[in-house]
C-alpha cells in the first residue's frame, strides 16, 4: 500500500472506467489505464478505486509503503528472509543497560490486528 501523492509522482494514475468500445479510442499511451465499466451487464468495479502504473520496474520506498499481511507470522517471516539486506537493529542506552531496537524500514499491517482472517497458505 503506497499514498496516491508518492504513486501519482512515480507516473501512476486511476485507471479509466469506460465501455470496451471507449477502450480504442483512447491513445496508446492511455489504453493501460482501462477498466471495462459496463453497468447494464453488472460490470462495475469503481469500488476498488483501482490506480496503475505503465513501467518495467516500481522501486519501493520502505519509508513510502505498508506491506499487507494475513497475519503477524508472516512479517516475522519477511523480516527473517530478507535481514542481510538491511540494517535492522540499533542499540540504544535506556535504564542503565545497552538495548537493542528494531529499526527495520518496512511498516506492516497484519490482517488479524484489525479481526480479518484470512487464509493464504
Amino acid at each position: 500500500m503506497v499514498d496516491k501523492s508518492w504513486l501519482y509522482q512515480q507516473g501512476g494514475r486511476p485507471v479509466i472506467y469506460q465501455s470496451d468500445e471507449e477502450y480504442y479510442q483512447l491513445p496508446d499511451s492511455h489504453k493501460y489505464r482501462h477498466k471495462v465499466y459496463d453497468p447494464l451487464k453488472g460490470i462495475d468495479f469503481t469500488w476498488e478505486r483501482e490506480w496503475r502504473i505503465h513501467t518495467n520496474e516500481l522501486i519501493l520506498d520502505p519509508s513510502e509503503t505498508t506491506v499487507i499481511v494475513p497475519n503477524r507470522g508472516w512479517v516475522e517471516n519477511f523480516k527473517q528472509e530478507h535481514i542481510d539486506s538491511i540494517e535492522s537493529d540499533i542499540m540504544i542506552f535506556k535504564k542503565d543497560a545497552w538495548m537493542m531496537i528494531d529499526k527495520y524500514p518496512w511498516h506492516f499491517i497484519a490482517l488479524e490486528d484489525l479481526g480479518v482472517h484470512v487464509n493464504w497458505g
